[in-house]
């Protein structure tokens, strides 16, 4: 799966770049918290995430995705006066369930590329969603 944050850069621009890591560390400990001892999740870059559920189809990993959301959803990072809470977009391929002769690099490529389309699939659908990519029908809901 792949997650981001929902207008993280209003954060940064808002409350400063300090307060933006405090959302992104939050952010990171729920996920770490939440995921079983065999997932692995990374930051992939800004407000993006990547995280792989070994054995897990693309349905379980989106009720994980669907509990993260609520979990985000409810985390507060107060910062003086203010409270800053964060809905995030979420992604999931079942792209590396797929065996097949490709090599790694690739299946890695398409992999990345499916749960991007997804993440973006749930943003243009209203944001703060979940979005399953399957390899033969693209992003559904």
């Amino acid at each position: 799966m792949m997650f981001d944050l929902d207008f993280f850069k209003g954060i940064n621009d808002t409350f400063g770049h300090t307060t933006g890591d405090m959302v992104l560390k939050t952010v990171a400990k729920i996920t770490k918290e939440k995921l079983r001892k065999s997932d692995i999740a990374a930051r992939y870059g800004g407000e993006e995430f990547i995280v792989l559920l070994p054995e897990t189809t693309a349905r379980e990993a989106a009720v994980m995705a669907d509990k993260l959301r609520k979990h985000f959803e409810k985390a507060t990072v107060h910062t003086g006066d203010h409270r800053i809470t964060v809905t995030a977009n979420f992604g999931i391929s079942d792209y590396l369930g797929k065996t097949n002769s490709e090599t790694q690099e690739i299946i890695l490529s398409e992999f990345i590329s499916s749960a991007d389309q997804s993440l973006y699939a749930s943003k243009n659908a209203g944001r703060n969603r979940v979005t399953i990519y399957k390899a033969e029908e693209g992003p559904s809901q």
